[in-house]
């Protein structure tokens, strides 16, 4: 079993009754075990938005697996000027980046699916276990009228079961 603890991940052994720790990073959250125990899957909290991270099982090997293209993150941002202490300053009106959560693994962990709300609404999208393809699960339209979201909750929100 591998949950989330007060300072990471940690792996529960039912047999041994003991816990190890995975990762020291709290920003860890929501992990899941690969089909076949070699490595977790997790959100990660980074710089104000979530993304989708692998390692293994011993916690080595940490790898990101999604991003906000640049071109999206220049597209998307707006400057606002507000005054501070008397003076102007120019900040970011809202966050450009977009979002992946709540990953897990497909059967024989060869693929991962994820929230992401890139399009501008939480979709469930779907790529390689390396994180490439990238790309929806269901064609446009397949999920019309069913509203998703992500609130950052340690809970599993997907299922290949």
């Amino acid at each position: 079993l591998i949950y989330r603890g007060n300072r990471g991940l940690a792996v529960h052994n039912s047999e041994l009754q003991t816990d190890r720790p995975v990762s020291d990073d709290h920003r860890d959250h929501t992990p899941v075990i690969s089909p076949d125990g070699s490595r977790i899957v997790d959100s990660y909290w980074q710089d104000g938005h979530w993304e989708v991270h692998t390692m293994n099982i011993d916690g080595s090997n940490r790898q990101r697996l999604t991003t906000t293209p640049l071109t999206v993150i220049a597209d998307k941002t707006e400057l606002v000027s507000e005054e501070v202490m008397g003076k102007e300053r120019f900040v970011v009106q809202e966050n450009p980046w977009w979002n992946h959560a709540a990953p897990t693994w497909s059967p024989d962990g060869s693929k991962i699916a994820f929230l992401t709300d890139r399009s501008g609404q939480w979709e469930i999208w779907i790529m390689n276990a390396d994180g490439s393809g990238q790309r929806p699960m269901f064609p446009n339209g397949a999920l019309e009228g069913l509203t998703l979201s992500y609130n950052g909750v340690d809970e599993r929100m997907l299922s290949w079961r």
